[in-house]
């Protein structure tokens, strides 16, 4: 179940990542960037968060991460120097920490 819930989260996170990439492209502000990252892309990476994240294997929850790594990689460009540099650049939490704490609050 877990598996099947990490799948379809990231090919729908990625799948709209492409939307990221021609904005990017299109040269639009860095946090408008985050903006639509958070709206569109990082709100499939948390859906249900708060039911699965305790059953989540390490390797799914790299995963998972891994979808807003990439989102950094493509809204930062030039700026990327590494994921945790990236998120106190723009302000995110990572995908863990914000499951937790919801979690915590839950």
């Amino acid at each position: 179940m877990e598996r099947e819930y990490s799948g379809i989260l990231q090919k729908k996170a990625y799948g709209r990542m492409s939307m990221l990439s021609k904005l990017k492209y299109a040269g639009m502000s860095i946090v408008d960037l985050l903006n639509i990252y958070c709206i569109f892309i990082r709100s499939c990476a948390e859906y249900c968060s708060v039911v699965f994240h305790s059953n989540l294997s390490q390797e799914l929850s790299r995963k998972l991460e891994n979808i807003q790594r990439t989102s950094l990689k493509i809204i930062l460009h030039d700026m990327y120097i590494g994921y945790e540099e990236a998120c106190e650049m723009t302000g995110l939490e990572t995908l863990f920490s914000c499951r937790q704490s919801r979690l915590e609050t839950f």
